[in-house]
């Protein structure tokens, strides 16, 4: 059911869109006149959605690849022309279990999957965000990054922090190191 909001003419990636949250997200956009890119790491996932959403492009990648987020990228700016309106990171992963049962290769993909992707997508797709009018980037983040899994020292709170660190370090130089610091006390950005 659409909801007010004109996007015709708009072009939206939604990373993580064939289900759950980005699938909704991706049917929404579309009912407002979107046309979207939907991604899953399964190609036949992203073609079933595909068939889903009328004018809609399915672009598989496994984010926890950085040379495959290159590519996609690639085929990412071709799908639109090179003109992207919005970017929607949506797309994450969450191991099972608490911390100390966590391997450190599981947490390394967390990283690369809930962090590094969006850091690639985002400075490889800039170029295609540079063009007249609005345009925006989107982080969707778990609950689990603010309540944790329940068990003590899980993994959410490394995560946050984690974030909020690494926002911090991409703040433009023309903030003071003081306002920077202060960012990095607060957590906000």
């Amino acid at each position: 059911m659409a909801n007010g909001y004109d996007l015709a003419g708009r072009t939206i990636l939604v990373t993580g869109s064939s289900k759950g949250i980005g699938l909704a997200i991706a049917r929404l956009c579309a009912e407002n006149g979107a046309r979207v890119l939907v991604h899953s790491t399964k190609p036949e996932d992203c073609a079933n959605v595909a068939r889903t959403i009328p004018g809609s492009v399915g672009l598989a990648c496994n984010l926890a690849d950085p040379e495959a987020c290159v590519d996609f990228c690639e085929r990412v700016a071709e799908a639109c022309a090179g003109r992207l309106d919005v970017l929607v990171h949506n797309a994450g992963t969450c191991p099972v279990g608490t911390l100390p049962e966590q391997g450190f290769s599981e947490w390394e993909r967390v990283l690369r999957v809930n962090l590094g992707a969006s850091f690639l997508l985002t400075q490889r797709l800039l170029p295609c965000l540079r063009h007249p009018g609005d345009k925006s980037i989107v982080l969707i983040s778990s609950v689990v990054v603010r309540l944790g899994l329940g068990a003590p020292l899980d993994h959410g709170f490394g995560l946050r922090q984690f974030a909020a660190v690494t926002a911090v370090c991409a703040l433009p130089a023309r903030c003071s190191r003081k306002q920077q610091h202060e960012r990095r006390l607060t957590g906000r950005m």
